[in-house]
Order: structure tokens, then C-alpha cells, then sequence
């Protein structure tokens, strides 16, 4: 009887662990979607103050880049269509 009751009390343990850390994995996977989103909505009103001229493409990027610094320079270059291309020495897109 007790063998029984042990390998309840184990089976109920392994449940709620398991249980657990997907509850764990789902939190952490709607946090990362939910910085994309904000992500997008950020570059969305950055973008629309660059292209109204209110800002400067570098101030965009540096906005863009203090807030999210995770993102790579390049996600934010194609982010705010522009950048700065060192093989012409040129900027292009909205950074021109």
C-alpha cells in the first residue's frame, strides 16, 4: 500500500514539474512575442517621424537601438530602409 502511495505522490510531482515548466515555455515564448510586437510598433512611429522629417535616420537607429539592444544593426537598417554601405562609402535608403 504504501509502494502505491509513493508512486502516486512521484507521479503527481512529475505532473505538476512537467506542468510547470510548460507553463514556463509559453510565458517565456509570448514575452518574445510580445517584444516583436512592441518592436513593430515602435519602428512604425519612429518611421513615420523619420519620414515626416521630426527626427534624423541616425536618431531613429539610435532610438531603435538603446530601447531593443538585442536587435541586430542590421534588423534596424532594414527596419528603417537605410544604412550605410562601407564597400561604396555611402549611406542609402532613408539614411541618404
Amino acid at each position: 500500500m504504501k509502494a502505491v502511495k509513493d508512486q502516486q505522490d512521484f507521479d503527481n510531482a512529475l505532473r505538476l514539474s512537467q506542468e510547470a515548466r510548460l507553463n514556463k515555455e509559453k510565458t517565456e515564448e509570448s514575452d518574445e512575442d510580445k517584444e516583436i510586437e512592441n518592436f513593430r510598433k515602435d519602428a512604425a512611429e519612429i518611421v513615420a517621424k523619420l519620414d515626416n522629417g521630426d527626427i534624423t535616420w541616425g536618431t531613429a537607429y539610435d532610438q531603435l537601438k538603446i530601447k531593443y539592444p538585442q536587435a541586430s544593426n542590421e534588423l534596424i537598417d532594414q527596419t528603417l530602409g537605410g544604412g550605410y554601405n562601407p564597400k561604396k562609402d555611402e549611406w542609402y535608403g532613408r539614411a541618404k
